[in-house]
């Protein structure tokens, strides 16, 4: 799957259609969306939007669960997912509550938007969007040659094609440190911004640092080699790119080490050794032989060593979803751990980042 680096890199390859009724979503999200999606379409009416899925003209959809029309919220989710299984969904609510959450699960939305969510917000779900059409084994994507972009042209994309404004977040937190930081200077190593002289306190000389902007699917890990207090402005030296979820995602999803071992048994009794492509405290996605390996919403019990020197990790899962992708057949799951094993694996996934962090402050090409 391709590296989303500049979201709008994808999106404007993709279409978009919106429904509510009273600006609900536009009002707040409109002019991030119209930067990055090239078409854009919104309507109020059910029936419109079924023509568009059903002529498959439509990649995304965002929908506002109080629009009435026709049919309830995920009445009409469903009969969009009935109707063409690959679009990607977005939902919209004013309130969130448990009941709402499993509908999300049960039909497979990709993100959900409450009043309290903001840019970053959306855009994970974006990105999220975008990975699931990568891993659809046809899809549109895949007839278009991305760019493998480094780190310096996403600092010039950001300086010459948006408004140049930056976050500075401590990656091991994920707290923002610096908002609206603005570029004033860039070269193939370093950047520099202009900064608020009261956040510039919060910064210390050698500092290592992540660079976030709503425009990028990726981070850049940066390192503070100058900091001019009396001008206000700090200049960043580029070290890597790093995954955003990493120290955006309340739980934590990492790639596990090359060691790591997985077996899945079923109520049969039938074992399988299976690949983890990536793993968080309840859920991981793994490689399997085929669509039919096994079954949706079945029950399995796993076994799970996350490194050749690990102990045994023993779990009980459920099948959330089962993708043909365009590198095999791969399986997602939600598991839970007894408390011993579920404190082991959080200790494991704790140091697991910081090992990944470490990995990616020795240079690379950028």
């Amino acid at each position: 799957m391709e590296n989303i680096k500049i979201i709008s890199s994808f999106t404007q390859t993709l279409s978009l259609m919106i429904f509510e009724k009273n600006d609900s979503i536009s009002s707040k999200f409109a002019e991030y969306l119209n930067s990055i999606f090239k078409n854009i379409s919104y309507t109020k009416f059910q029936e419109e939007m079924y023509e568009k899925i059903d002529t498959n003209d439509i990649d995304i959809v965002i929908i506002d669960l109080a629009t009435q029309d026709k049919e309830s919220g995920f009445t009409f989710v469903k009969h969009i997912r009935e109707r063409n299984p690959y679009i990607k969904i977005l939902v919209y609510s004013s309130f969130s509550d448990i009941h709402l959450l499993q509908n999300c699960i049960r039909y497979d939305v990709s993100g959900f938007i409450t009043d309290e969510s903001n840019l970053t917000d959306l855009k994970s779900y974006i990105k999220n969007c975008i990975e699931k059409i990568f891993i659809t084994l046809d899809n549109k994507l895949l007839k278009y040659k991305f760019e493998n972009l480094k780190v310096l042209d996403c600092i010039k994309y950001l300086a010459e094609d948006r408004d140049s404004k930056v976050t500075i977040v401590s990656h091991y937190k994920g707290l923002p440190l610096i908002r609206e930081a603005i570029i004033i200077y860039y070269d193939d190593q370093s950047v520099k911004l202009k900064i608020n002289e009261i956040q510039i306190k919060t910064l210390k000389l050698n500092d290592t640092l992540a660079l976030s902007s709503i425009y990028l699917g990726m981070d850049i890990l940066v390192n503070i080699s100058e900091i001019d207090s009396k001008n206000n402005y700090v200049i960043l030296n580029y070290i890597n790119f790093i995954d955003s979820f990493i120290h955006h995602r309340k739980t934590l999803r990492l790639e596990p080490e090359a060691e790591a071992e997985l077996i899945i048994s079923d109520k049969n009794k039938r074992r399988v050794k299976s690949q983890i492509s990536n793993i968080s405290i309840n859920h991981m996605l793994c490689e399997i032989s085929s669509y039919n390996e096994f079954n949706m919403h079945a029950k399995l019990n796993i076994a799970l060593r996350v490194n050749k020197n690990s102990k045994i990790i023993i779990g009980n899962a459920i099948v959330k979803d089962i993708f043909n992708t365009n590198s095999g057949f791969k399986m997602l799951m939600k598991f839970t751990l007894g408390l011993e094993d579920h404190q082991f694996l959080e200790n494991y996934l704790s140091k697991r980042v910081k090992d990944l962090i470490n990995e990616l402050k020795f240079p690379t090409s950028l």
